[in-house]
C-alpha cells in the first residue's frame, strides 16, 4: 500500500529488506536487562526475569545422541511466553538509537484523520515513515539512496553494539 500511494504522487521509494542472523540467539542479555530498565520495569521485576535464565543451557542433538550441556550466555529463551515481549522491547530499543544516530526521516506521506490514504477534502497532515518492523525483519524505506545507504551503515553499527548483526544473504535492496 505504501509502494502504490508514493507512486500515485510520483514519490521516489527505495526500501532494504532486513533480516537480523539468529536475532533470537543473539541478543545480548546485559543489555536487554538495562533495555528493561530504561522502559520502566521494576528492577524486582528484572530480577524475576533474569532467574529464569539463570544457569541457562542447551545441548545439541546429533543423529539421536546429545551433547554435553552448553552454557547459554545470550538470546531470548525458545519456547518461553516471555521471550517474543522481551525481544519486541530489545529490537524497539534498539532500532530507536539507531534512528537517533541515523539523521534520516525516511518517506513523508500525507493522511487525513481517519484515512491514512488521503481520500478527500479535509484537514490532512505528513506522517514520516521509515522503518515497518516485524521481529527481526525490517522494511526500511527512504526517498533517495543516499539516505538508505546512511541508514544502514548507523544500523549495522547500532546493531552490532546490541550483539546483533545483519544476515546479509537474507538482506536485499
Amino acid at each position: 500500500m505504501v509502494m502504490e500511494r508514493l507512486r500515485d504522487f510520483n514519490q521516489p521509494l527505495h526500501i532494504c529488506f532486513i533480516d537480523l542472523q539468529k536475532a533470537n540467539d543473539s541478543a545480548n542479555r546485559e543489555a536487554l536487562w538495562r533495555v528493561c530498565r530504561a522502559y520502566g520495569l521494576s528492577d524486582k521485576m528484572i530480577k524475576m526475569i533474569k532467574l529464569l535464565y539463570k544457569d541457562l543451557k542447551a545441548e545439541v542433538r546429533i543423529d539421536g545422541d546429545f551433547s554435553s550441556s552448553i552454557q547459554m550466555n545470550t538470546g531470548v529463551k525458545q519456547r518461553c511466553l516471555l521471550s517474543p515481549i522481551l525481544f519486541d522491547v530489545y529490537i524497539d530499543f534498539v532500532t530507536r538509537q539507531i534512528l537517533e544516530q541515523a539523521g534520516t526521516e525516511g518517506i513523508t506521506m500525507n493522511y487525513r484523520l481517519g484515512d491514512l490514504w488521503y481520500s478527500g477534502r479535509g484537514k490532512s497532515d505528513d506522517v514520516k515513515l521509515l522503518a515497518l518492523i516485524y521481529a527481526d525483519d525490517i522494511a526500511v524505506m527512504c526517498q533517495s539512496t543516499q539516505e538508505l545507504e546512511k541508514f544502514i551503515k548507523a544500523f549495522e553499527k547500532g546493531t552490532q553494539d546490541f550483539g546483533l548483526t545483519m544476515n546479509i544473504k537474507k538482506t536485499c535492496f
